[in-house]
């Protein structure tokens, strides 16, 4: 855990009118936050905020470029940037909060091979849309994919350009990705991790 003081950023008012409302949780490089949006009653929203150069500047820019995004299964952040305050400049990431996650649903049970079917095309149909503007998702798992409204939808926070990493051991690949759909149906279907994976598992899937 950082020893980040997050709960002192409560009351922070961002750029547009995003006011950091709540703190919710918190890891080694970020606190996750509820986000009020002065002037709007109805949109739910939550935000991540991170430690001072935790991440690189370049990873700023790409969420600026996620934002413009507009495609029905990814959930473009709200509002992205770098705020500055009394422990240093603090980059953060607006979105909508989801009804739920992929990761939540399959806690409780594993998909039916329809609502697979349909995660797997949604998903399918948004990493190719990244792929066709030159970026990757790189972190696709149940915990990136969220259920907002009726749509399926990746949350694109960890995109990168094709074949260029900005952290060691990143491999920023359309075949990464799609290797990473894979085990995300795997899992999704059997509420194991693709690393349990084998050829009798595979050969008791739907087909």
């Amino acid at each position: 855990m950082s020893t980040l003081d997050w709960a002192s950023l409560q009351g922070t008012v961002l750029p547009g009118g995003y006011e950091v409302e709540q703190f919710l949780d918190a890891d080694e490089n970020s606190g996750t936050f509820k986000i009020r949006i002065l002037g709007d009653r109805f949109t739910s929203a939550i935000g991540r905020l991170y430690v001072p150069g935790s991440i690189p500047p370049t990873q700023v820019e790409l969420w600026r470029i996620a934002a413009e995004f507009r495609h029905p299964n990814i959930t473009a952040p709200l509002t992205v940037g770098v705020q500055s305050t009394g422990v240093g400049q603090i980059p953060y990431y607006i979105e909508r909060q989801p009804d739920e996650t992929l990761a939540g649903v399959i806690r409780e049970r594993a998909l039916t091979s329809e609502e697979a079917s349909e995660v797997t095309r949604a998903l399918s149909e948004a990493l190719s849309f990244l792929h066709s503007k030159g970026y990757v998702q790189l972190q696709l798992t149940p915990a990136t994919v969220a259920a907002v409204g009726d749509k399926i939808c990746i949350r694109p926070d960890h995109i990168r350009q094709i074949n260029t990493p900005l952290l060691p051991g990143e491999e920023p690949s359309t075949a990464a990705d799609v290797l990473a759909l894979g085990r995300t149906v795997f899992e999704v279907l059997t509420q194991r991790p693709a690393s349990e994976a084998s050829p009798e598992t595979a050969a008791g899937l739907p087909e």
